[in-house]
């Protein structure tokens, strides 16, 4: 059997829809090493405002996004701060009717559990969140 075939995603369509018009952090990296690292994000986050006026971000994985500001970008990071992640995410969304990125946020929220579960990532570093 083709190994491709194990990592098909249903619905990514949807999935891109929801976000491809906001300016975030890659979902990955924002689960698993962003939101340990909180003051970094706000000593990044200072800085980008401090800086000249951006011409263009040039995301990795979508278009050119025109018109965003050094604050947008700063925002975008420190939204890391603002959300739940792990097990407090994994439970605000078996309670409630989660949106479709948080959705998909769950297996990494799955992955980043697991990591702690199984020493990966140790307790303190995994509950910094």
């Amino acid at each position: 059997s083709d190994p491709k075939e194990s990592f098909i995603w249903d619905g990514w369509e949807d999935s891109f829809d929801a976000i491809k018009e906001k300016l975030i952090p890659t979902p990955f990296l924002r689960q698993l090493v962003l939101r340990r690292c909180r003051d970094d994000i706000e000593v990044f986050a200072g800085k980008m405002k401090g800086y000249p006026s951006l011409k263009r971000v040039i995301p990795a994985h979508f278009g050119i996004a025109e018109g965003v500001t050094n604050e947008d970008v700063a925002n975008a990071y420190m939204s890391i701060l603002e959300t739940k992640t792990g097990s407090a995410q994994s439970n605000q969304i078996s309670q409630g009717s989660p949106n479709k990125e948080e959705e998909d946020m769950q297996f990494l929220v799955d992955v980043d559990d697991k990591f702690a579960k199984f020493g990966i990532v140790p307790e303190d570093v995994h509950n910094n969140r």
